[in-house]
């Protein structure tokens, strides 16, 4: 409550002055500093952050914490503790374990330490407690593959994680890919003869691979990466370049790390997803929207547009908009659904992105919806229904037969094509029903082949990362902050965007794959002594380190000469697709052993690569 002096003007007419008047003006002191009475008397600032509940607006130390009645900054926020970093925004998740919750909170309600206070109770408790054990939070699915192939660990199920993690409702064969609880991954200590690429491998992890989930604050250094933590990341929008466009007059407008406004959305939009999967192995986001990320200097082709700038923190080669600038079709289009306007959470269902409880071993055992879901199949209609029985609301069945999406971000309303029309208008012999009909026969290549195996225009593929790591030189630790012995620095070397290799998915339907880490890793001890020469991983059971996995590529077209039939049926792309590989890139280990990096098995069968993990079903 703040108490304000009124003066009343004596009019010149009047015989004596009428004293000032006290008036009390019924407002907290959060809202006297961040939305004060203008000139005009209106008050003006601070947006309100969450919707009002039960007709009332939360008062700001509901989700903040501090002192209302307060009327000094200094009684009314939550000061740091006097151990406390000041700049929460540039620490890892393992010094933020160490702030004073009550400061976190104050800064950020939405932090995942904390957010069972701050969200939860009453509210929100369900979605917190699921959020913490989702892929976003603990990053399993980035660790457990690589980890297998590197040697680290006897299985690709998960086993470690940003930060310890437990499921308490697990049950054995409950649902495919998952365990019941990780340990954190710690910076491993590597002695001075060590040969194994593995160690140096988890040391990748923790100094380079650490650095974007939901445990900590984006680095706030590059356009297109500016989030929060926890809840706040998804919940509260920020601009590309980080900084406030609020009202608020207590925040700066020119400093980076601040959301767009004070104001939370229930409904995220690409922007948002994009802030982390924008790069690296998280490159989907940028096929969706027609980009790729660029090969180190040197491997780019002259034709490639680039993107000006270096949005996302790409400095190194940036973003490549076309591959070929003297070129009238574009060989890496957007995706039809981005192209129409749709969001990632038009397709992606509440437990794939809150989670759902479950720790899952990798990105398979989370999903749960297939094309299917909205498009139907050859012989009925969509029910709207995922693959674990959960039925989409936002999808509607109009009298006409018409099947509408109305967008959760937009309200813009999208007709879905039903593929039984399509495949019942079908002329026999027309490329439509040879292509989605069954034959005289039986025969469909609907049987096995998924959706995304037809329909993907192009295919971000990367072949012979090259990882270099020096004991005698030292760098920061995405973990616990600290600077310590070993520093990594890796390159990507090659990116090809029209080769398609099938491969088994989780489902067991035939899907387009990618490399997963063609690494050849390269050590050298605290001497400068080199202890590793371009060594490719193996795992324990001696299977090859390279990996291979099956996706959805993000780059759905109705069509595109990527699709086309000689793809799987003609002279060398066909060897291709069927893993065997070419000649184009040949590089050699410190062993001396020939790779060809696009081959995933020879003409006998036999696996050059480990896929999967396939426990995702």
């Amino acid at each position: 409550m703040r108490i304000v002096t009124l003066f009343i003007a004596a009019l010149a007419a009047c015989p004596a002055a009428p004293p000032p008047v006290d008036a009390v003006v019924h407002r907290s002191s959060c809202l006297g500093c961040h939305r004060p009475v203008q000139g005009s008397g209106l008050a003006h600032g601070i947006e309100q952050a969450h919707p009002a509940v039960d007709g009332q607006p939360l008062p700001c130390v509901r989700c903040h914490g501090g002192d209302p009645s307060g009327d000094r900054l200094s009684t009314a926020h939550i000061g740091a503790a006097i151990d406390d970093p000041l700049a929460l925004r540039s620490l890892t998740h393992g010094e933020l374990d160490a702030v004073s919750p009550a400061f976190l909170r104050f800064v950020n309600p939405g932090d995942l330490r904390v957010a069972e206070e701050a969200c939860g109770g009453s509210c929100h408790g369900a979605e917190v407690a699921a959020v913490k054990t989702s892929p976003m939070a603990l990053k399993t699915g980035s660790f457990a593959a690589g980890r297998y192939r590197a040697g680290q660990q006897r299985s690709a199920s998960a086993l470690k994680a940003i930060r310890d993690g437990t499921n308490l409702d697990f049950a054995v064969g409950e649902r495919h890919g998952t365990v019941g609880a990780v340990a954190r991954l710690d910076e491993p200590r590597i002695s001075g003869d060590e040969d194994r690429p593995g160690p140096y491998y988890d040391l990748l992890l923790s100094k380079k691979c650490s650095g974007c989930h939901l445990n900590r604050f984006a680095d706030q250094e590059a356009d297109g990466t500016h989030r929060s933590s926890g809840c706040s990341a998804c919940h509260m929008v920020y601009a590309g370049d980080g900084k406030s466009r609020s009202a608020d007059p207590t925040v700066s407008a020119t400093e980076a790390g601040h959301p767009q406004t004070h104001t939370m959305t229930a409904r995220p939009g690409n922007g948002v997803c994009l802030s982390c999967h924008n790069a690296g192995g998280s490159r989907i986001g940028l096929s969706f929207q027609g980009l790729r990320q660029a090969a180190s200097p040197g491997h780019e082709p002259s034709t490639v547009v680039p993107v000006p700038g270096a949005p996302y923190g790409l400095s190194h080669g940036g973003l490549i908009a076309r591959e070929r600038s003297d070129a009238a079709y574009d060989a890496t289009p957007a995706d039809v659904h981005f192209e129409a306007g749709m969001h990632c959470i038009d397709c992606h269902t509440e437990a794939e992105v809150h989670g759902d409880g479950h720790i899952t071993s990798g990105g398979g055992a989370a999903l749960e919806v297939r094309c299917e879901t909205c498009h139907g199949s050859p012989a009925q209609a969509a029910d709207f229904t995922t693959r674990r029985g959960i039925i989409l609301d936002h999808l509607r069945r109009d009298d006409d037969g018409s099947v509408i999406l109305t967008g959760r971000v937009t309200g813009r309303e999208h007709q879905v094509p039903q593929l039984h029309t399509m495949v019942a208008a079908a002329v026999p012999g027309s490329l439509l029903h040879a292509f989605k009909g069954r034959d005289a026969n039986g025969f469909s290549h609907l049987d096995r082949l998924d959706c995304s195996a037809c329909h993907s225009a192009w295919i971000a593929n990367c072949y012979g990362c090259h990882v270099e790591v020096e004991m005698g030189a030292s760098q920061r630790s995405q973990i616990s902050g600290n600077v310590t012995l070993g520093k990594v620095t890796y390159s990507q070397r090659q990116i090809r965007t029209d080769d398609l290799i099938l491969a088994l998915g989780t489902d067991d339907r035939i899907k387009p794959s990618m490399p997963s880490e063609r690494l050849f890793l390269s050590a050298k001890n605290g001497a400068g002594d080199r202890v590793l020469d371009k060594a490719v991983r193996q795992t324990l059971h001696g299977q090859p380190g390279h990996g291979q996995r099956a996706i959805d590529p993000h780059t759905t077209r109705r069509w595109s000469p990527f699709m086309a039939c000689r793809r799987c049926h003609e002279g060398d792309s066909a060897r291709l697709a069927a893993g065997f590989g070419s000649d184009r890139f040949v590089e050699s280990d410190g062993r001396g052993r020939s790779h060809r990096l696009d081959q995933v098995q020879t003409e006998a069968g036999e696996s050059l690569v480990t896929f999967g993990p396939r426990a995702e079903v």
